[in-house]
C-alpha cells in the first residue's frame, strides 16, 4: 500500500514541475488567475487526502477527493477552451461572485458589492494597459455569468452547463496523453464520481455486520471490518486519476502557448533577418535559429571556441564564436553564462574562481590560449540596439570539450 502512496505524491510533484513551466502572463492575467487559483485548490486539496489517508481518516480524505476532481474538471474545461482569455476571465470572476456571495451574509449587500466593484475595477486598473480589450472582455463575461444566474436550470459553474459533458469532449484534445479513448476516459470518470459523491455526502454511515437484541429490546449494532485497504486505493486511486488529467491539461496548455508564441517570435526573426548584413560581419546564429521556430527549444554544441569573454556587473559572462552549421553557412553566436554556472566556466577553462567575479563596469578576460566547450543552450530574448538585431544564446549546461580547439562544431 505504501508503493501506492508513493505513486500518488510522484504524480503530485509531477504536476508541480509542469505547474512551474507556467507563467502568468499580464495581457492574459484574470484567466491565467483563475487558472493558478484552480491548482492551487487542486494541489492542496491531493496532499491533504493523501495524508488524511496516511492518519487513517478515509471518511475525511473523500471530500477532498472530490475538490482534487472537481478542481481538476475546472482545470481542463479551461486550459483546452479556444477562447481562453474570455472563459478565463469569466471563471475568475464566477469564483470573485462566490466570495461576494459569502459577504452579503457576513456584511450585508452594499458593503459586498462594493467589495466586487473594488476587486474588479483593481484588476481592470492592473490588466487594461497590457491588453486594450480588457474593459469589453470583462463587461461581457460579466453579463454572461448574469444570464447563467437567471437560467435556473443551469449548472452552477463559469460554463452553466454540466462540466462533466464540457470535459468529455475536451478529452478529445488529451486522450492522445493518456493513451484511452474519450469514452473510456468518460465513462471512468462518471464512476469515479459517483463513488466520490457517495463517500463525501452524509449518508447512512452505520456498515451494519449485524444487529444483537437484548431481551429489554434495546438494539446494538454489530459494525462490519473497514477495509481500510480498499478505501485507501479507491481514494488514491481517484486523486492520482486527477492529477494525471490535471498535468495533461497544463501541458497542452503551455504547448498551445509556446507554438503560438514561437510563431510569433519567427515571423519577427524572420524580418529582422531580412535586413543586409554589413560588409565584414556574419548574420547572427539566434536570429537564424528562432527563425526557424526554435524560441523553445534547447540546442547543443561542441567544440565552441572561447578565447576572450566579458563580464557584466550582473555577474553575466558573455562571449562570441564563429558557428558553421552543417549547411557550411558560418554564424556568429553570442553567448551568456547566467551567474550560477560562472563556477562551473571557470572549472572548465582552468582558471581561478575569481577570474569572472563582476564590478561595477564591464570587464574583459582574456584566456592565455583558447579553449573549446561543449554547451546545452536555449534561446534569449531578441536584442535590437542601433537597429542591430540578434539573439544571445542562454547557455544552462557546458563542459569542457577534449578535443583539440578550431574544429567545426556540431
Amino acid at each position: 500500500m505504501e508503493s501506492l502512496f508513493d505513486e500518488t505524491i510522484g504524480l503530485l510533484s509531477q504536476l508541480n514541475a509542469v505547474r512551474d513551466q507556467f507563467e502568468i502572463r499580464a495581457e492574459l492575467l484574470p484567466a491565467d488567475l483563475a487558472l493558478v487559483g484552480l491548482y492551487s485548490t487542486l494541489q492542496d486539496a491531493a496532499y491533504s487526502a493523501v495524508e488524511l489517508c496516511r492518519l487513517h481518516a478515509q471518511s475525511a480524505a473523500f471530500p477532498m477527493a472530490r475538490t482534487t476532481f472537481e478542481a481538476t474538471q475546472q482545470i481542463i474545461a479551461l486550459a483546452t477552451e479556444d477562447d481562453y482569455l474570455g472563459v478565463g476571465t469569466r471563471a475568475w470572476l464566477f469564483h470573485v461572485r462566490k466570495e461576494r456571495r459569502i459577504a452579503q451574509f457576513a456584511r450585508g449587500d452594499q458593503a459586498a458589492n462594493n467589495w466586487y466593484d473594488q476587486t474588479t475595477g483593481e484588476i481592470l486598473r492592473i490588466w487594461a494597459p497590457y491588453n486594450s480589450n480588457a474593459e469589453a472582455i470583462l463587461r461581457r463575461e460579466d453579463a454572461q455569468l448574469t444570464a447563467f444566474q437567471k437560467n435556473r436550470g443551469g449548472a452552477d459553474n463559469f460554463m452553466g452547463q454540466n462540466l462533466g459533458k464540457i470535459v468529455q469532449g475536451r478529452y478529445q484534445k488529451l486522450a492522445v496523453v493518456f493513451g484511452k479513448a474519450a469514452t473510456e476516459l468518460y465513462e471512468l470518470n462518471s464512476g469515479i464520481y459517483a463513488a466520490l459523491s457517495r463517500e463525501s455526502h452524509a449518508r447512512l454511515r452505520l456498515d451494519v455486520a449485524g444487529l444483537r437484541i437484548a431481551q429489554d429490546g434495546t438494539v446494538a449494532i454489530v459494525p462490519q471490518k473497514i477495509d481500510e485497504a480498499g478505501k485507501n486505493k479507491l481514494v488514491l486511486g481517484c486523486v492520482s486519476s486527477s492529477l494525471t488529467e490535471a498535468r495533461a491539461a497544463l501541458t497542452y496548455l503551455i504547448g498551445a502557448r509556446q507554438k503560438r508564441l514561437s510563431e510569433a517570435l519567427a515571423r519577427e526573426a524572420a524580418t529582422l533577418a531580412e535586413k543586409p548584413v554589413p560588409p565584414g560581419f556574419k548574420p547572427d546564429l539566434g536570429l537564424h535559429l528562432m527563425r526557424g521556430g526554435g524560441a523553445f527549444a534547447t540546442f547543443c554544441f561542441s567544440n565552441v571556441p572561447i578565447q576572450k569573454v566579458g563580464i557584466l556587473p550582473v555577474g553575466t559572462v558573455s562571449w562570441s564564436s564563429n558557428i558553421t552549421l552543417e549547411d557550411q553557412e558560418v554564424y556568429i553566436a553570442s553567448f551568456d553564462i547566467p551567474q550560477h554556472l560562472v563556477a562551473d566556466l571557470a572549472s572548465a577553462l582552468g582558471v581561478r574562481s575569481g577570474a569572472f567575479a563582476p564590478s561595477l563596469d564591464v570587464r574583459k578576460h582574456s584566456l592565455t590560449q583558447s579553449r573549446t566547450l561543449h554547451v546545452e543552450c536555449t534561446l534569449g530574448d531578441i536584442q535590437n540596439p542601433s537597429g542591430d538585431a540578434f539573439v544571445p544564446l542562454s547557455v544552462i549546461k557546458l563542459v569542457a570539450d577534449d578535443v583539440e580547439s578550431g574544429n567545426k562544431p556540431n
